[in-house]
């Protein structure tokens, strides 16, 4: 069998967004244009078993179906103003596309109601909103040199600075091409649901404040008078989905009382303006499963036929879960693997998934109905997933994986990779994770597993606030030990340890504690707790919360304690490469300069990779060339620092 090429993601097809048109879907299909440094994404239609491309240009976001046509947001050659949106509308039956409607707004989505009537969401500049679009943009650019910042966050990662702007919700009339908002200004929408007669509109949104609120207000607005109504006033609720079932307004939320801004939501009614428990659930409600052949997204939850449809996760796979008007629960696509998206068509279900190692599909009614990446995989090794569950030293049991290098032979000696999640609050599972192929193709063991503070098991076991690099270490830890104890082909003289996000945070603690492992990778990591609470666009209420303390009351200590930073001033002797992106907001640059800077006056072999105009998730969506660049460094240090040394 062939390798899997450390380039063979620029041919990989990823599947989102599926839209239901009642004989069947349309989806977005991307793939890399390594040439271009961009990802085409174009249209694709699946009916009664039929694919057909409906687009060719790749320019085209957010596609919506009305009335026998595709519309969708794009680009398509025609000179438009500058921070305004095209709305583009292809007919299903034949023809070409054709532009709909311009609007003088940066729009991030719309719906239609059943009137032609479009509710859209755009962003807006409060200093500059009231202005004509090419006025707006003459202004934008006399200003372009300089930011001016009152607020916190002040920027948020995959965007850009974000001082001043919000987002507004506004209806438009086809018929006058004139719009009207439905939101006061400063007033932030962050979700947004209509009902199904299109006459209200359901928001949870605030205020923009000079500080972050992590909670928001659920408002009722009347689309054709715009009069509101709040259902719910800002309080200790963490909101994170409207869904109108049965003429019942119903949400996922959580207080955080239990486990903090991690807790897991739970099913409740609104009545009035208090939330009355109507189910639990307690896990996630979404897809938490890794990978990094993914590129867009979709719905992850609908309500169908009286019905509550969501993904959760559970252990380490993905799944799709009803909630019926009774409170029962009921599992409709539970294997291994990973639900990505969904939508109901007629009556058929249509999910974008990762099933049995392979890249996404297309499922109809749980049966596999594409074969869109089966060729770029075909006669390649693809390393399967060997499990290993073991208990603890707290009688905990713990879930990892090993990857056979390719030809493997029995007694013969392999150098090693140890991979580490993000989040913390996410798994691995067993799917197609293309640069753990990659290594195992070239002849490494990789081995990777989900310690507490992982996702998929209740709210306890991911529960890590004031413990980061005390018992998710020890699992780790103990993990690598068992798989050393399965495996004698492992050269323990030879393992590296990667991982991005927390997995980069684990990766510093990792060099601050241990000489075991022979080279490490920390990417878009956290090496200091307190420089991140002020720079992170999540730093004040995810720093504090993480850590169980409070900077603002004086608790620097705790917060130092549970940074990798001190230790590794201190102890740290392993070769260590830095991957990080000056527009990572998350995890912002100035934790890789550090880390550089300690390593580097220590006398510690040290390397920063710095990508510019790239952000937290580099290794997931990634300019194409930038991600080849940075497998191409991982991949590079651990063959001069594991490979060379066993030679």
């Amino acid at each position: 069998m062939d390798k899997i090429d450390l380039k063979d993601f620029l041919s990989y097809r990823y599947l989102s967004s599926p839209v239901a048109t009642g004989k069947g879907i349309v989806f977005v299909g991307a793939r890399a244009d390594e040439k271009g440094n961009r990802y085409s994404r174009n249209l694709l239609s699946l009916e009664n078993g039929r694919l057909r491309k409906l687009t060719h240009d790749g320019k085209m976001t957010s596609p919506v179906f009305f009335s026998g046509s595709i519309f969708f947001l794009g680009d398509r050659e025609e000179k438009k103003a500058e921070g305004s949106s095209r709305i583009y509308e292809l007919p299903l039956d034949g023809g070409e596309a054709r532009l709909a409607y311009e609007i003088g707004y940066r729009t991030t989505s719309f719906r239609f109601l059943s009137d032609g009537r479009i509710v859209l969401l755009y962003t807006t500049d409060a200093r500059y909103e009231n202005l004509k679009p090419e006025d707006r943009a003459k202004k934008e650019k006399e200003n372009a040199d300089w930011e001016e910042i009152e607020e916190f966050p002040f920027y948020h990662n995959g965007g850009t600075f974000s001082a001043n702007t919000y987002t507004r919700l506004a209806i438009l009339d086809p018929t006058t091409k004139k719009t009207r908002n439905l939101t006061p200004r400063n007033f932030d929408v962050g979700y947004l649901e209509i009902d199904d007669e299109g006459k209200k509109a359901y928001v949870l949104g605030n205020r923009r404040r000079p500080a972050y609120e992590l909670f928001n207000d659920l408002v009722e607005i009347e689309i054709d008078t715009g009069k509101t109504k709040k259902l719910l006033a800002r309080r200790k609720w963490d909101i994170s989905a409207i869904f109108l079932m049965n003429g019942t307004i119903v949400v996922a939320a959580n207080d955080g009382r239990r486990t903090g801004i991690n807790q897991n939501a739970d099913f409740y009614k609104v009545e009035d303006g208090t939330l009355v428990p109507f189910a639990s659930w307690g896990e996630a409600m979404y897809s938490s499963v890794g990978s990094d052949t993914r590129l867009g997204g979709g719905r992850i939850s609908e309500v169908h036929d009286g019905k509550i449809y969501f993904v959760t996760t559970l252990r380490n796979r993905s799944l799709i879960v009803s909630l019926d008007k009774d409170g029962k629960f009921e599992r409709i696509r539970d294997a291994e693997g990973s639900v990505d998206s969904f939508c109901f068509s007629g009556n058929d279900l249509y999910s974008v998934e990762m099933r049995d190692m392979e890249l996404e599909e297309i499922y109809v009614n749980g049966v596999k109905a594409t074969d869109l990446n089966s060729k770029v995989l075909e006669g390649k090794y693809v390393a399967r997933p060997e499990k290993i569950t073991f208990v603890d030293k707290d009688g905990i049991d713990i879930d990892g994986w090993v990857l056979r290098p390719k030809d493997f032979e029995n007694g013969k000696k392999y150098p090693a990779i140890l991979d580490i999640h993000g989040g913390p609050k996410t798994v691995y599972g067993e799917v197609f994770y293309h640069e753990m192929q990659v290594w195992a193709s070239m002849g490494y063991f990789v081995m990777f597993c989900n310690p507490r503070g992982s996702d998929g098991r209740g709210d306890s076991f991911a529960d890590i606030r004031g413990k980061y690099g005390t018992v998710d270490y020890e699992d780790i830890m103990e993990f690598k030990d068992r798989v050393l104890e399965r495996y004698p082909e492992i050269d323990r003289n030879n393992v590296g340890a990667t991982g991005g996000s927390y997995g980069g945070f684990m990766s510093n603690w990792i060099l601050g504690h241990t000489d075991f492992f022979k080279a490490i990778a920390t990417q878009r990591s956290i090496c200091n707790w307190t420089s991140m609470w002020g720079t992170s666009d999540i730093g004040t209420y995810f720093v504090d919360d993480q850590n169980a303390a409070s900077l603002m009351d004086g608790d620097f200590d705790k917060v130092l304690e549970h940074s990798p930073l001190p230790a590794i001033m201190k102890n740290a002797k392993t070769p260590t490469l830095i991957i990080h992106s000056d527009e990572d907001y998350r995890c912002p640059v100035e934790q890789g300069y550090q880390l550089l800077t300690a390593l580097v006056t220590k006398g510690v072999e040290a390397r920063l990779v710095l990508f510019h105009k790239e952000n937290h998730e580099l290794s997931r969506s990634g300019k194409p060339k930038a991600r080849v660049k940075r497998l191409e460094e991982i991949t590079s240090w651990f063959e001069k620092h594991l490979r060379a040394r066993s030679k």
